[in-house]
């Protein structure tokens, strides 16, 4: 359903354009993950649903992946900018 921005999302984090949160990094910490495991989570991974940010109004898209490796879920944001 959002392939394009599955697409588009994929090719910046190839070209390493892009920036982890605060959050982000202390919720990886918090699960054992590091960087790769997020990428290799959105290159697996599908958009599951997408959510409009009540600060800003703009769209967020949720990228899953079951990982097998740490039995865990990885989720990831993506917002346009």
């Amino acid at each position: 359903m959002y392939s394009a921005v599955l697409q588009r999302v994929r090719q910046k984090v190839r070209a390493g354009m892009y920036h982890l949160t605060q959050h982000a990094i202390e919720e990886m910490n918090h699960d054992d993950f590091f960087v790769e495991d997020l990428e290799h989570g959105i290159f697996s991974g599908k958009i599951t649903e997408r959510q409009k940010d009540l600060v800003t109004g703009e769209w967020k898209y949720v990228i899953i992946e079951n990982s097998t490796q740490k039995h865990k879920q990885i989720g990831g944001i993506e917002r346009k900018t």
